[in-house]
């Protein structure tokens, strides 16, 4: 969903966009695993 935005952005701002989706996708991936072994 979100890649669809990317793509009308100035590229710099694409890679900020970028750098925080995989950030964001290591959080929940974190969470993920916090809530399956808790």
């Amino acid at each position: 969903i979100r890649l669809e935005l990317l793509k009308f952005k100035r590229p710099e701002q694409k890679f900020q966009d970028l750098a925080g989706l995989q950030k964001q996708l290591r959080q929940d991936v974190e969470d993920g695993k916090r809530w399956f072994m808790g």
